[in-house]
């Protein structure tokens, strides 16, 4: 049996709707089993719990501060460092999950 892992992060409904139908298309095969996980659970708790709200939040009040910094950290420089920080912290708290659930 194969275990594929689907992390998503559940901000908007982009990222849950996908992460279903990506489930859907691999439960297809018999030989295959979908966990899904949510990336905020490797943060710290207070963190991952507040992530969500905050992003929301600042979608709703400040759309032109978001695009700013998503397109900052699209390219070199900008806000990329911030985005491979909290890849290398997500990865460093993920590693013992992905080591027991064998994805």
């Amino acid at each position: 049996m194969k275990k594929i892992l689907l992390l998503s992060a559940p901000i908007g409904s982009g990222h849950i709707m996908t992460a279903k139908a990506l489930e859907q298309e691999f439960l297809k095969y018999k030989d295959i089993e979908v966990v899904q996980g949510n990336i905020f659970d490797f943060l710290p708790q207070w963190l991952g719990k507040s992530f969500p709200k905050l992003y929301l939040g600042c979608l709703k009040l400040c759309p032109a501060l978001y695009g700013l910094a998503y397109s900052s950290g699209e390219g070199d420089g900008g806000f990329l460092w911030v985005r491979n920080l909290l890849h290398k912290l997500l990865l460093l708290r993920a590693k013992r999950y992905l080591a027991q659930l064998k994805p």
